[in-house]
């Protein structure tokens, strides 16, 4: 099963926002020292980022860790886009990543996000098992094929889900095709736990720098919006 909003991709990322430049420095919250293996994330294996590292030490609540300057010079990140994203899903279905399948939505208003929302299921019978009385509808989706297996049992401890699996095709890509990371241009809210984010696939080849209190500040704020 997975959750996601039906607000336009047009929305939630300002693709234009971001510059190769601005992210030549980026920051990640926590150590840096990666575990054997995560339960899960959109971001894959890689190290998360951001360059409004206030933002998101509010959103996931991470007060108290360390934070960490990172450095390098013209990095090449792909930043998520409707056409990025269908290029990544073009070759994941290529190379044995993701595989065509049929899958079964309901969706549903969140009166906490304020947002119209929608969730996917394996079978009908688990969609309408949650959608009570709201309406099941099937459509074309993608489900992991052999690879996309592989690297989620090599990476992840919690159990393989198809539905989540699609939001991680732009960064098997990325990765594949030897970019330094992706960039999530996401709209700058953190009351709604929203702000801009990165990940990036080998943190060797980044200067690494501890931050005290107050020598970090947000690059954006919510009058960029």
């Amino acid at each position: 099963m997975s959750f996601h909003s039906k607000v336009s991709a047009k929305y939630k990322c300002q693709i234009t926002a971001v510059t190769a430049k601005q992210l030549s420095t980026v920051y990640h919250i926590g150590s840096l020292k990666r575990p054997s293996k995560k339960s899960f994330s959109l971001e894959g294996a890689g190290v998360s980022v951001s360059v409004d590292p206030l933002a998101w030490r509010k959103i996931v609540k991470l007060g108290g860790h360390d934070v960490w300057k990172l450095e390098k010079a013209n990095p090449k990140f792909l930043v998520w886009s409707e056409s990025n994203n269908k290029k990544a899903l073009k070759w994941t279905m290529q190379n044995a990543w993701l595989i065509e399948a049929t899958r079964y939505q309901t969706s549903y208003y969140d009166e906490e996000m304020e947002d119209d929302m929608v969730s996917e299921y394996d079978t009908r019978e688990e969609a309408e098992q949650e959608a009570g009385d709201g309406e099941v509808t099937e459509i074309k989706s993608y489900k992991l094929g052999q690879k996309g297996l592989d690297y989620w049992k090599k990476t992840f401890s919690s159990k393989p889900s198809n539905s989540v699996a699609i939001g991680l095709a732009i960064v098997w890509y990325a990765e594949a095709h030897d970019f330094d990371g992706v960039w999530w241009q996401d709209t700058y809210d953190p009351s709604r736990l929203s702000a801009p984010r990165g990940v990036i696939f080998d943190i060797t080849k980044w200067k690494k720098t501890k931050l005290k209190e107050g020598e970090y500040s947000d690059h954006h704020s919510e009058n960029d919006y």
